[in-house]
């Protein structure tokens, strides 16, 4: 499997821009998180204004700016839409195949890394169909009442499949102590 191939796995989005700010690559995941936002606002740089504005700090920054060690990482956060934040870390990076610093970075799509954790939970705490619904939503935000509205159930059944959930939490974690 070649390193291309194995990025693209990841749940996250990957790009690297080098010191022009031209894309030296991205992975799947990061063209989808970089076309969705350009289309939401379009702009002339080759990634979205959020993402473009991250680089630019950093790239003067490694440009002597800024002391170099507190170049590390840069970080930000954005909202995309109801529900939907990205999280971005850029930080500077020397590949062999291109000369001068490149810039790595990373585009986390904070609703699936919770989706993918109330996934992971749901295996371990062997949750119920039904409870497995209802912990995804929980795990993502939404009140009683939304979750409830969502899957046609009242607010005491959302309370009770949650709280089997909580007590199915509470002994997996007790007898992984025990």
């Amino acid at each position: 499997m070649k390193i291309n191939d194995l990025v693209n796995f990841f749940p996250d989005g990957v790009l690297v821009l080098n010191h022009h700010g031209d894309i030296v690559f991205s992975n799947a995941y990061a063209n989808q998180i970089c076309q969705k936002l350009l289309e939401e606002t379009p702009t002339t740089a080759p990634v979205a204004d959020e993402i473009w504005q991250l680089y630019q700090l950093l790239r003067k920054a490694s440009d002597g700016a800024i002391a170099p060690e507190r170049l590390a990482l840069m970080e930000g956060e954005f909202y995309t839409g109801p529900g939907n934040d990205i999280r971005v870390r850029v930080q500077t990076v020397q590949l062999e195949q291109t000369e001068g610093l490149c810039f790595l970075i990373v585009l986390e799509d904070r609703q699936e890394t919770v989706r993918r954790a109330a996934v992971a939970e749901i295996k371990k705490f062997k949750l119920t169909p039904r409870e497995a619904e209802v912990w995804v939503w929980r795990r993502m935000g939404m009140t009683y009442n939304e979750i409830a509205a969502k899957l046609f159930v009242t607010i005491d059944t959302v309370k009770k499949h949650l709280k089997n959930i909580y007590a199915k939490r509470e002994a997996t974690e007790w007898a992984e102590q025990g």
